[in-house]
Parts: structure tokens; sequence; C-alpha cells
């Protein structure tokens, strides 16, 4: 913390607020005997996920990696939002560099790679790369396509695909209120509010981001004009 300019009145408070701490779990009307807590933070800490951003932060720092500018003007690149991590590279040799690297600085820290969480996927027009990806003492599954902060990354570079599984969320959205919206007892003016509330976010959930082509389109409209159409029944 005092590295990155925080006031030492702010750091002996959370250092305070950290030591000799104790939680107790209560079920229903009976609170259990308190436990230390003597590593880690407080579940549900308003601190907690603070703290680990610096932490993440401070790893980041260490790793020496170039946060500036993007992959088409660099050999690696690493994207972090809280414990979302994406690092990227133009060859495998930079790559395992990289990520030896990183765990390194993530060990010196205290946090662990999940290897289970942890996927590997070529972009690139090598087809040979069709193998789980080996690097130090980890084995990472290869796939053709994962999700990272909502969004879905496949090999192809295609950002239509991301927003495929939209239509069909909203759709189950739309099935779990389907006897509101059919019931005769409902205003229209409540389910439209219902749709407008429920059902249209899930549908054009980062639709910011979206690179529509026509069939997207067509498939987000008749989306809509069959939510409109139960609606009216």
């Amino acid at each position: 913390m005092m590295e990155f300019g925080i006031p030492p009145k702010l750091i002996r408070l959370v250092k305070t607020t950290m030591t000799n701490v104790q939680c107790s779990v209560q079920i229903q009307y009976h609170l259990l005997q308190p436990i230390s807590t003597t590593c880690g933070v407080r579940q549900g800490d308003a601190l907690a996920c603070l703290l680990f951003n610096m932490a993440l932060e401070k790893v980041i720092w260490d790793l020496g990696i170039q946060t500036r500018r993007t992959i088409f003007f660099k050999t690696v690149q690493i994207l972090a939002y809280a414990n979302d991590i994406d690092l990227m590279a133009r060859t495998i040799s930079g790559l395992n560099e990289a990520f030896l690297n990183l765990e390194k600085s993530a060990r010196n820290m205290g946090l662990v790679i999940n290897q289970e969480k942890t996927v590997y996927m070529n972009s690139g027009k090598d087809t040979t790369l069709h193998e789980d990806l080996a690097i130090g003492n980890y084995v990472f599954k290869r796939v053709d396509s994962f999700k990272y902060l909502g969004t879905m990354v496949n090999k192809m570079n295609s950002r239509s695909v991301e927003m495929n599984p939209q239509p069909i969320m909203a759709s189950k959205a739309y099935y779990g209120l389907q006897n509101h919206m059919k019931s005769t007892n409902i205003s229209r003016k409540i389910k439209t509010l219902l749709y407008k509330t429920l059902i249209r976010p899930v549908l054009t959930y980062g639709a910011e981001t979206w690179m529509l082509s026509r069939m997207n389109i067509v498939l987000v409209f008749l989306s809509v004009k069959s939510f409109g159409e139960f609606m009216a029944q």
C-alpha cells in the first residue's frame, strides 16, 4: 500500500481492522462460537475487493509487462479485471515466459493460479497447435472459444458469435415469467414494465460492443417481435 502512495494513517487503519479478527456464523437465531481469522480477509468485508485489486495490481507491476498499447504493437499483452486475467502473446515461447513470470509474481503475493479455470486458445492461422498447452507444472486445456467478462472470444475472431446466446437467454427469462405474461389479471402496462426491466436487458446485454451483421439484426428483431406478440395475448 505504501508503494501506491496511500497515506500512512489509512494503512494503519486497515492493519487495525485486519488484526485479531474474529468471525461468527449465525444459523437462524443461534450464533456459533467465534472463529479467529489469521489468513486472508473477512468474508463480505468492504475492504476485501479493494485489497485484492491492489494485490493483483502489485503482481502486474512486478511482472514488468507494458500495459499500454495493444498486441498489434508488442509481443505480449496482459488484460486484468478483478481476478480475471487474459494473457496474450505472438509466440508460444513468449507466452511461456510471460506466464512463468506471472506465476512467480503471483506466488510472491500469496496468490495461486487456478489451473481448472484457465484455458488456452490459438487464434492464428497455424492449425498444428491443436494440443493442450504445457507450461512448467501446468497443463492448460485448448479450447476454440471462452467467455471473458461476459464476452465470447473465439479463435476465428468473430464478434458476431458472441451475441448468439442472448436471444436464448432472453427466451429463458421470458418463460420464467410466462405465467405473469399470459395472466389476464395483470395489465398490459405492468407486462410492458416486466419486459423492459427483466427481459430486454438480457436480450441487449453488451449490445454496445456488438458488431451486428444483417443476420444478427434480423434475429434480434424477431426476438423482440415474438415477445411483443406474447404480451398482446
